[in-house]
């Protein structure tokens, strides 16, 4: 996460993981316990975070006070491809 140009990184920023959840045509915040991770997470010094995602598709919201909140494009994780 970066504020105007890359080179200026966001360290305290809160980043969610929100699935798409067909059932009820709305986003939902990710349950990543069960994938031994967590949501949401709290960007590092050089403003990164991170999830392995099991397909589906994705929408990150970004919050930290003082910034506008930002989201991301839907992002389509595809499912893994057999060997």
């Amino acid at each position: 996460v970066y504020e105007a140009v890359e080179s200026n990184r966001l360290e305290g920023v809160t980043a969610t993981a929100f699935q798409w959840d067909a059932a009820t045509s709305s986003w939902l915040p990710w349950d990543a316990a069960w994938f031994a991770q967590e949501n949401p997470q709290t960007t590092d010094p050089q403003g990164a975070y991170g999830w392995d995602m099991p397909p589906g598709d994705w929408q990150v919201l970004w919050q930290k006070p003082g910034y506008e909140p930002a989201e991301s494009p839907v992002l389509a994780v595809p499912p893994p491809v057999p060997r």
